[in-house]
Parts: C-alpha cells; sequence; structure tokens
C-alpha cells in the first residue's frame, strides 16, 4: 500500500510540474467557459425577437392606391398576423414640428 501512495504522489507531482498539463486543467476553463458562457448569451439575445417600432411622418401625403395605411394601421393583407402583432404603427401629428416630435419620441424610448 505504501508503494502504491509514492507512486500516485511522484505522478501528481510530475503532473503539476507540467505546464501545459497546468494550463489545460487549471488556465484554460477559467477563460473558456465564460467566454463560452457570453457568447451564448449573445446569440440567445440577438435571436430573440423584438417588437418593432414604425413611425410615419407625412402619412397623408401618401397615395391613395394601393393603400399603406387604413384606420391608423397598416392595410390589411400587408402583414401576417404574428407579424402584426409585433409592429407597433405610430402617425406623426402634421401639426407638430418634426423636431419637437422627434426628441419627444426619443425620450419616450
Amino acid at each position: 500500500m505504501q508503494n502504491l501512495l509514492l507512486v500516485f504522489f511522484r505522478e501528481i507531482r510530475d503532473q503539476l510540474r507540467d505546464r501545459r498539463t497546468l494550463f489545460t486543467i487549471v488556465v484554460l476553463p477559467m477563460l473558456l467557459y465564460p467566454m463560452m458562457g457570453m457568447v451564448f448569451m449573445q446569440v440567445a439575445q440577438f435571436r430573440r425577437e423584438h417588437d418593432s417600432k414604425i413611425w410615419i411622418i407625412g402619412h397623408s401625403a401618401l397615395p391613395e392606391d394601393p393603400p399603406l395605411i387604413v384606420d391608423g394601421q397598416f392595410a390589411p393583407g400587408l402583414l401576417t398576423e404574428s407579424e402584426d402583432a409585433r409592429v407597433q404603427l405610430a402617425l406623426h401629428d402634421p401639426n407638430t414640428p418634426i423636431q419637437e416630435a422627434a426628441r419627444q419620441a426619443l425620450k419616450e424610448g
């Protein structure tokens, strides 16, 4: 039994002397796992679907045929139901100066 422990500790000591082994066992996982986690989080964030906000300026000057906007919404048939649920449409009030409206829209997000 004593010889077995002697061989075991000698092998452990030899492994700890080897720089490549230490790098592979200790340093590489400390660098690699957090980087992989950050990459996976970025990919998950990128793949997530976000709602789209569309602000139309000058909608009163749009041509009548084909209609783009009907009753403050996109014309039926332009978007699928899932797209229509994810799109928020905002129309610019022509009585408000565009710079003021843009600043206010940015403040509101």
